[in-house]
């Protein structure tokens, strides 16, 4: 009883990241898929590939739960769920070194790590995946643990094989804790040591189990001939589940959509100076603690005993532990491995700041993985305390029952987690990046009636409009069309049970945005473009009109000169929402990129005034666009 009272005072004391990750969390979507989560949560519609039906449905239980906007209920989930995983560390390092202290302090290393935190804050899916890392670390320990019963490894089998199953339905990337389920079908099926009786009964138990997570599945099924505009397409079929659990529209082994003109190993190089940076994943020196646990795994001798000194020799059981002790943080170290160095390879994305921003968001699974290496460190430091202080005591009887070491070592570990704190707080934060959203919502404010928008280069653009006006309804009658998507017919049907004007002609090799713009011109409708994105659309008489272009209809008469399109440019923007302060290129590219189109039109206005040779309009419209750009 009183070692569960130490593990619940521990419990409580990671409650303190609950908060924090609570008071950091998003007011509103976030750059890649947020936006998107958001909408599917808030109508119970359908994800991209593969379709996240664990995550969608927990996201509508919260929504459920919690009376208040989707929003604060996915970043209290995603809190939540961080939460949990910083416990599923605490109880796996608790389990494997036995020590309470180097338990907590690897958990709490773990809640300072930037991607964990980044998506504790997030309402989107990611913090599931850390969740079920973590506690699958857990139940491979319970299994293979000798000093447990049979029927204790029982039920850890049973568990893990569940969970692998849900946490399958939930994202792809789980397949890269697979060394620890190789460590468990050996130790429990093969090792003729360690296996269990009736081990054909267990596997097939096991694998029924894991066939049982992977009913949340069917929902896709059951709503997917029920969706509309803000869902991922239509599922009918078994097949067409088959296909989008396969992700066959994305290509099954592919993560990026562009090659990179760097090296293969470029991003997995960027992940580990990130990693080991004072500023990078784990801050204020906390990276050097997994660094030990690296070196202390791969050179020194094991067992990884505690506080009291062990002859391995006079017992057989002891032996036992100590060889699973090390085949259990071998498999975290080949999951890291492949997780941070070899996954990345996959990502065939480009070099650039945005690049490395999007690749950012696969790092939270190693980030646990050094975490529980950490807690390995710890574990080894304390031990060593304890042996010079033994020494010590056994040098001076009268400083018998001091604990000067073990606890000067608590206090440095407690003002490293501190100061990491501190210094990955403005970093990690959501809670005032609200920039894409302002964005959107200037965007729309600023449309005519019934006018047709088009988004051709931003994803979560793409996605958070719509959010905006399907789930807070907002602009409802302007007519939105992300491009990227048309390549899909589920998506240009969509729109067409949605608006009964609305005409396309569906390729999939060929989007005819231009017909589209023909099309609404035709019946009178206001056309708007975000950006000018290529060279046959601006054969089109575009103006300027505040943060879009609108098509110029009239054939009789020419576009309004430049200074009364700065004057129509001026009133409008003072009615921008303008959030400070402005994001930071080298920490947040995507929002910087959605920001910088605020100066769009000003650059445009200062080129035209340019040709014209007034020079003092074009100082004055380069100096109103350098007020956007970060």
């Amino acid at each position: 009883m009183r070692l569960y009272q130490y593990d619940l005072y521990a419990v409580l004391g990671l409650s303190v990241w609950l908060v924090l990750y609570l008071w950091t969390g998003a007011a509103t979507f976030q750059p890649a898929d947020s936006a998107e989560f958001l909408t599917v949560v808030a109508h119970s519609g359908i994800a991209h590939p593969p379709g996240y039906p664990l995550y969608t449905m927990l996201g509508i239980l919260a929504h459920q739960l919690i009376p208040t906007s989707v929003t604060t209920a996915l970043a209290v989930l995603a809190a939540l769920l961080s939460w949990g995983t910083l416990i599923g560390i605490y109880s796996a390092l608790r389990q494997l070194c036995d020590h309470r202290l180097a338990a907590f302090f690897g958990a709490c290393i773990a809640g300072t790590s930037l991607h964990l935190w980044k998506h504790a804050t997030h309402p989107e899916a990611f913090a599931l995946l850390g969740f079920f890392a973590a506690w699958l670390s857990v139940f491979v320990i319970r299994a293979l643990d000798p000093r447990r019963s049979l029927q204790e490894k029982r039920y850890a089998w049973f568990a893990y094989t569940l969970l692998v199953g849900l946490a399958s339905t939930h994202h792809h990337t789980i397949i890269l804790t697979a060394p620890m389920g190789v460590v468990i079908l050996y130790g429990l099926f093969i090792n003729p040591r360690t296996r269990l009786s009736h081990r054909g009964i267990h596997l097939l138990v096991g694998f029924g189990l894991f066939l049982f997570g992977l009913t949340p599945y069917l929902y896709l099924l059951i709503v997917g001939q029920h969706t509309g505009i803000g869902s991922w397409g239509t599922i009918e079929t078994f097949q067409q589940l088959w296909n989008h659990f396969l992700r066959k529209e994305f290509g099954t082994f592919q993560s990026g959509l562009y090659e990179s003109s760097r090296p293969l190993w470029f991003h997995s190089w960027k992940y580990l100076q990130r990693a080991v940076s004072w500023q990078g994943s784990f801050p204020f020196g906390l990276s050097g603690i997994w660094i030990i646990g690296l070196i202390f795994v791969l050179t020194r001798r094991w067992p990884l005993h505690s506080t009291q000194t062990v002859d391995t020799n006079n017992s057989k059981q002891e032996a036992a532990v100590y060889t699973w002790q090390r085949t259990i943080v071998w498999s975290w170290l080949a999951s890291w491995v492949l997780a941070g160095l070899l996954f990345p390879l996959l990502l065939k994305m480009g070099a650039s700041a945005l690049d490395q921003y999007v690749a950012a968001r696969f790092f939270l699974l190693p980030d646990i993985f050094l975490a529980l290496l950490a807690g390995v460190a710890i574990h080894y430091l304390f031990q060593r305390a304890y042996v010079l202080r033994q020494q010590i005591e056994a040098e001076s009887p009268s400083v018998t029952r001091q604990r000067f070491l073990p606890t000067l070592l608590a206090i440095i570990l407690t003002y490293l987690i501190a100061m990491g704190v501190v210094s990955q707080y403005w970093q990690a934060s959501s809670r005032h990046r609200n920039w894409l959203e302002t964005y959107a919502r200037d965007l729309l404010k600023e449309l005519p009636k019934s006018a047709l928008l088009l988004e051709a280069n931003d994803e979560a653009i793409c996605f958070g409009i719509t959010y905006l006006q399907q789930v807070l309804k907002i602009r409802t009658d302007i007519r939105f069309v992300c491009l990227p998507l048309l390549g899909r017919r589920w998506y240009a049907q969509q729109l067409q049970k949605a608006w009964p004007e609305f005409r396309y002609r569906w390729s999939a090799k060929h989007i005819s945005s231009i017909a589209l713009i023909t099309h609404y011109n035709e019946l009178g409708r206001p056309v708007h473009l975000t950006e000018l994105y290529n060279k046959s659309i601006r054969r089109f008489p575009w103006i300027p009109h505040g943060l879009s272009w609108r098509l110029w209809r009239s054939k009789t008469s020419p576009p309004p000169p430049p200074p009364m399109v700065e004057r129509i440019l001026l009133r409008r923007y003072l009615k921008l929402a303008r959030q400070h302060p402005l994001p930071n290129p080298d920490k947040e590219p995507w929002p910087t990129r959605i920001v910088r189109r605020y100066a769009h039109p000003w650059l445009a206005l200062a080129m035209i005034y340019r040709r014209q040779r007034k020079h003092k309009a074009v100082r004055r419209c380069r100096k109103r666009a350098r007020l956007w750009i970060p």
